[in-house]
């Protein structure tokens, strides 16, 4: 919609410029003059180009050049808008829903250790608490416990393989053992 509110007075001021520049000879004053000048914006726009007078004046030329960086501005935003559409969505990957189906399901969560009372308030004893960021998934990953407590950025890291590229490295410095880090395997044998 804003698109569509742009072009049209984009096409509007240029044609009460070419009315005023031109003195109204060759113009005419009436809707039909002001449809061409809509066709004409609206087709350069959908041809990704112009063909706008721009040897007339500064004044063409400044709005020849307004026009075109607004073009490369939509079809930019119009190519991100759609590349993230087409980004592959993840489904749901674990086999409860929720946090209370866990503790029904007598799973031992992970939780950050600054976490865990609060949670042992509410919810009671099922947390395996670890108090470094990155140790959830390792703790999951070595079967220390079932679920995990994660921000979506730490879940964003997991998905995109960080977490597993981090461990694989401190497994390969030696700060890590392989059990720990569960590099390449989990502790069913399941590849990581």
């Amino acid at each position: 919609l804003g698109i569509a509110a742009f072009l049209c007075s984009m096409a509007t001021v240029l044609w009460i410029l070419h009315v005023v520049e031109n003195g109204w000879e060759g113009c005419s004053l009436s809707v039909v003059g002001w449809i061409r000048f809509q066709f004409a914006i609206w087709h350069d726009f959908l041809l990704g180009g112009g063909n706008v007078e721009v040897e007339k004046g500064p004044i063409y030329k400044f709005l020849h050049l307004s026009f075109a960086f607004f073009i490369l501005v939509a079809l930019a935003s119009y190519t991100a808008s759609l590349a993230s559409m087409l980004v592959i969505q993840r489904g749901s990957a674990g086999a409860v829903k929720d946090i209370y189906e866990a503790i029904d399901q007598n799973y031992r969560i992970c939780a950050p250790s600054a976490l865990v009372d609060t949670f042992e308030s509410v919810f009671g004893k099922v947390f395996v608490p670890h108090a470094d960021y990155m140790a959830g998934p390792r703790n999951f990953y070595a079967g220390n416990c079932e679920g995990m407590v994660l921000s979506q950025d730490l879940i964003d890291q997991l998905y995109s393989g960080e977490i597993r590229d981090r461990d694989c490295a401190q497994v390969s410095s030696g700060s890590l053992t392989d059990a720990e880090g569960c590099c390449h395997k989990d502790h069913r044998g399941s590849p990581r």
